[in-house]
């Protein structure tokens, strides 16, 4: 299919049948019947740069350079176009003439009207933005469902590729504005203000700071739920108000099922997925807390966005292109939603919003609600108080009565620490278990404090506290402590905290430390950074013992040689072997890719950081017609001779575990022989992991188990014999990650810098010039080895790494192993790298590592194997 319009000529694939445009917006489409998923769609659209600016200038970093400033504008646009993304790569090509910054990304999605409990939508996302000097942009966004990226995405880029520009876009763009804007008047003005001083759809502040409400409940006192002139009814009981459990703000959803679904979805108001007809609308937000357990307030709301205070409005079973303008309001037991669902590119899409819905204030349960304001506190009885989070200059006394208090967090926020005046009165919070004061001048925390025996936080930083009263070093619960930036100068001559776990002693001033504090049995953290240190006696180090210190600090301070997995001693290597320059073919790859514009000064630096790395791409579900291959989750191939590793101990309650580990991948190493030398040639790698809660920093150096298994084939078992249940694992309820058998290539890792200033030891031989280059050099090479690795390829880029750099905004994941393990972080290297693919998930679309020491890989022993999870 062939377009023409006045600024964009495109050619696609003929398999998109479908086209709708409208001036210089339009799609492309595989049509599909409701419920068979996310069709495959092209997308694209003609608008300024300064849209962006106008709507996400607060999102971009500070001190960013220009080209920075622009990604950050495009990561928050993309986010706010694309719900549930898991895991995104950038980069940048050139169509028709033009520089495009480009995004891959992957989301996991509900299904609008599926089955409770059906599984998430596996999505594909391609975003290509190009920028012309005029100040316009072409934008292209592609998506489909995960299953069939590897067939659509060649034909997305064709079409991308076949793309011309010309025109005057300027002019375009203002004829097309000119629709839009009128059918943005339009609908301004059948949302209306209740008085023309206050913001769009929000009404002024009465004198007693409450916002009052253009609305006046139905004569008939019955809730509605109208769009659009579509009626809906109420879906009990998933229809509710109240405040919600883990947010703990107040709020509501709203669920009502439209009377004529098919005649909703036809106008475009309802989506094209499901046929039940059912719309949800969410929104909570904090500051609403009024005299005598009520709720009020009124929210203005731009694209489904609440910009004071921050919320969004959620919605779901609408066409995906609506978004919500005009107002909500809480008011009298009521709660209301007024106002617009509309599209800017499509002023045909226009539906009025009217609900409103009773709810009975006295049944609202306010315990778990957090408190963030003054006024609220001060109009709430003391013993409604529970959950209290306030930044400002003052100590509010009322919270002195509040006798239920069980979490507190008051952070003032002048430059000089305020007064807190006396806290005697704190003995009274006995159900206290989170204490958090930051920033205020206290005179002298009183003994009672160890009277709160429930406290399991306790954190009072910057709080100019030269000394801890003795009873906090024996509280019976306490787990954390933080008393950063505080001048102490007196330390307990005995310590006994059974449950502490991690204690944060940064910015003291210190210069030494008493041995008792190293001692503890229970703690397995203590962070020490940005104090002087003169020396630490011998106890700190204490083997499982993690000290924050800097590396130069931990050298200097500490025993900080690595002594081998279990304590076996170290061997020599061949450092060679890791990187490029150890390899002809990488050498060669690297050489052209070298070529790259202003790299020339830098080249002799680069080629030396080249890692020779080992990707692998996904190429389809396992079947387990071949046993022993190369394989991310599922179940492994296993000999008889090894049984299914398991892991057990007691929870923190002291009950005892057993639990099987998640199998993560298997490595077939004779397969990837020729492409490295430093891991065994012969024999099957397994990887395993308890769970990644355990990597986050539950106190578990060791959550993931790598085991060698050096035999012939036909000793393994096919994994589709193996069967875990998913009750046997520890966070597994859905039962083993999604198969995916997986190919191997080889491929030239280039390094990344924006975290370099965190990872000096990436500056060492002929790359030593760049630990002397500006910040802007630096940003220039960030930005410079994005291109460097596009063109090193392979495309696109592998699911899953052995030996390649690692994204990071931090220290890499070899410089936390040597923080972890001893040792300095370039004997380190990441054995493997799993990317957030299919079920994998970790974090937010991140990267969990195991990194092994190069020694222990010369030994082929793999026992000593660290891990980290690396997440935007």
């Amino acid at each position: 299919m062939h377009l023409e319009k006045k600024t964009l000529r495109i050619t696609v694939d003929p398999v998109f049948t479908s086209l709708q445009t409208t001036f210089e917006t339009g799609s492309f489409w595989v049509p599909r019947r409701p419920g068979q998923g996310q069709p495959p769609i092209l997308n694209f659209a003609l608008s300024e740069l300064k849209d962006l600016e106008d709507e996400f200038a607060d999102r971009v970093r500070a001190g960013a350079t220009p080209d920075e400033r622009y990604w950050d504008l495009l990561d928050a646009y993309f986010r706010m176009k694309r719900q549930g993304i898991q895991r995104h790569e950038d980069s940048q090509v050139r169509l028709g003439g033009f520089e495009a910054r480009v995004r891959r990304a992957y989301s996991s999605v509900e299904v609008a009207g599926a089955i409770p409990g059906a599984p998430k939508e596996e999505l594909f996302h391609l975003f290509v933005n190009v920028d012309f000097e005029d100040g316009t942009m072409q934008e292209f966004s592609c998506d489909c469902r995960m299953a069939e990226a590897e067939r659509f995405e060649p034909l997305f880029w064709q079409a991308l590729r076949s793309a011309e520009f010309f025109g005057d876009r300027a002019a375009a763009l203002a004829e097309q504005n000119a629709v839009f804007d009128a059918a943005f008047d339009r609908m301004e003005a059948l949302i209306g203000e209740a008085d023309s001083s206050a913001a769009p759809g929000v009404a002024a502040a009465s004198e007693e700071g409450a916002a009052e409400l253009p609305f006046e409940a139905p004569a008939n006192g019955e809730s509605h739920f109208r769009l659009g002139g579509f009626e809906g009814t109420f879906v009990e009981p998933e229809t509710s108000v109240g405040v919600a459990r883990f947010s703990k703000e107040f709020g509501f959803k709203l669920v009502a099922r439209l009377a004529t679904p098919k005649l909703a979805q036809e106008k475009k108001l309802l989506s094209e997925y499901g046929d039940h007809g059912e719309v949800s609308l969410s929104f909570h937000v904090r500051g609403v807390y009024r005299q005598g357990g009520k709720a009020a307030g009124t929210f203005a709301v731009k694209d489904d966005r609440c910009a004071a205070p921050y919320s969004n409005l959620r919605t779901d079973g609408l066409d995906y292109r609506l978004h919500f303008d005009g107002q909500i309001g809480i008011q009298d037991g009521w709660i209301h939603v007024r106002g617009r669902l509309g599209c800017p590119y499509e002023p045909s899409l226009d539906f009025e919003v009217d609900i409103a819905r009773r709810f009975d204030e006295s049944t609202v349960d306010w315990s778990g609600y957090q408190f963030t304001t003054v006024e609220e506190i001060e109009a709430a009885p003391p013993d409604v108080v529970r959950q209290v989070f306030l930044q400002g200059n003052t100590f509010p006394a009322k919270l002195l009565q509040c006798t239920q208090l069980e979490t507190l967090t008051v952070r003032c926020q002048r430059e000089e620490p305020a007064g807190i005046g006396s806290l005697d009165a704190l003995a009274a919070w006995t159900r206290l278990e989170r204490l958090h004061l930051e920033g205020f001048y206290i005179d002298a925390l009183p003994e009672a404090i160890g009277t709160l025996e429930n406290l399991t936080f306790l954190s009072l930083d910057d709080c100019e506290l030269r000394r801890v009263p003795d009873s906090v070093w024996s509280l019976p619960k306490l787990a954390n402590l933080s008393l950063d930036g505080n001048p102490l100068a007196a330390w307990p001559e005995s310590i006994d905290l059974p449950a502490i776990r991690k204690i944060s002693l940064e910015r003291c001033g210190l210069r030494t430390l008493p041995a008792n504090l190293a001692l503890i049995p229970a703690l397995q953290q203590l962070q020490l950074s940005g104090n002087d240190f003169e020396s630490l006696p011998e106890e700190f180090n204490r083997e499982d013992l993690k000290v924050g210190l800097s590396s130069a600090d931990k050298r200097r301070l500490l025993d900080y040689d690595y002594r081998g997995a279990g304590g076996a001693g170290v061997v020599e290597w061949d450092d060679a072997a890791y990187f490029a320059r150890g390899s002809l073919e990488l050498r060669a790859r690297v050489d052209r890719a070298l070529e790259y514009p202003n790299l020339a000064p830098f080249a002799d630096a680069l080629r030396y950081l080249i890692k020779r790395a080992v990707g692998f791409h996904q190429v389809g579900p396992e079947d387990y017609a071949a046993v022993g291959g190369h394989r991310f989750g599922g179940m492994p191939d296993l000999p008889p001779s090894i049984p299914y590793p398991r892991f057990s101990g007691k929870d923190y309650e002291g009950h005892p575990f057993d639990h099987a580990y998640e199998f993560l991948a298997q490595i077939r190493l004779d397969a990837i022989a020729d492409l490295q030398d430093y891991l065994p040639r012969t024999g099957i790698l397994y990887f395993f992991l308890t769970t990644v809660h355990d990597v986050y920093g539950d106190g578990k150096n060791d959550p993931v188990k790598v085991i060698h298994h050096d035999g012939p084939l036909e000793d393994l078992v096919s994994g589709q014999h193996l069967h875990i249940d998913p009750d046997e694992y520890s966070e597994m309820p859905d039962g083993a990650y999604a198969a995916f058998r997986a190919t191997a290539t080889l491929v030239a890792s280039a390094p990344e810098f924006y975290g370099a200033r965190s990872n000096p030891h990436l500056f060492r031989g002929p790359a030593a010039a760049l630990a002397e280059e500006s910040d802007e050099v630096r940003d220039f090479l960030d930005g410079a080895t994005d291109a460097l690795r596009e063109t090193l390829g392979p495309e696109p880029r592998p699911d899953h790494c052995i030996n390649a750099y690692a994204f990071t905004q931090n220290e890499d994941p070899e410089h936390q192993a040597s923080l972890a393990r001893r040792g300095n972080p370039e004997d380190w290297i990441v054995l493997l790298n799993l990317g957030s693919r299919g079920d994998f998930q970790w974090g937010d679309a991140g990267d969990l590592l195991v990194v092994a020491h190069k020694s222990d890989l010369a030994r082929g022993d793999f026992s000593g194997v660290f891990c980290t999870l690396e997440s935007s």
